[in-house]
């Protein structure tokens, strides 16, 4: 059941996160054109780097789920994420 959900999710997660990341980058674009700021999506490694998005997002998902299953405690799971993430940004 739980390999079920992991796939599911991740491919779910992909399939959301990579339309948005694309708009994402699109809106960007729109928005920067104005103070004449512009990347084309065919520069070297802006593909990879949406694509990146989109799989850090997928990422993100599973190892929320993970956390969710090894704690069998939602509100533990967001707690712990949420400290484990904020942890890593801070000096």
């Amino acid at each position: 059941m739980l390999r079920a959900k992991l796939g599911v999710l991740a491919l779910v997660g992909f399939a959301v996160a990579l339309p948005s990341t694309l708009i994402a980058f699109f809106a960007g674009q729109a928005l920067l054109s104005s103070e004449h700021i512009q990347i084309s999506f065919s520069h070297s490694g802006v593909a990879g780097a949406v694509l990146g998005s989109a799989v850090y997002l997928m990422l993100v998902g599973l190892f929320g789920l993970g956390l969710g299953t090894i704690l069998r405690n939602t509100a533990a799971g967001i707690a712990t994420f949420a400290a484990w993430s904020s942890s890593e940004r801070s000096p």
